[in-house]
């Protein structure tokens, strides 16, 4: 993330609907992967994948639907 090159920016759901504190990361294969809060009345923690750098997204995935504060993401390289 230090800097970025081409279009950078990724729009439209689930980047711009949903309930605070996204998460994004990139593996090491391209995919982006983004976690993010549910909005009410559905709390809970979600993540979508993408491997068109952003232009459209998987159906969410559930990860809880325990109340959560935030969503993280992160890879490890494999």
């Amino acid at each position: 993330g230090s800097s970025w090159f081409g279009s950078d920016t990724c729009t439209g759901a689930p980047i711009t609907v949903h309930g605070g504190d996204p998460g994004i990361t990139i593996d090491k294969d391209g995919t982006f992967i983004l976690t993010r809060l549910g909005t009410a009345p559905f709390s809970g923690l979600y993540s979508h994948f993408s491997t068109d750098n952003g232009l459209t997204w998987s159906d969410q995935n559930v990860i809880t639907t325990d109340d959560l504060e935030r969503a993280a993401v992160a890879t490890d390289g494999h």
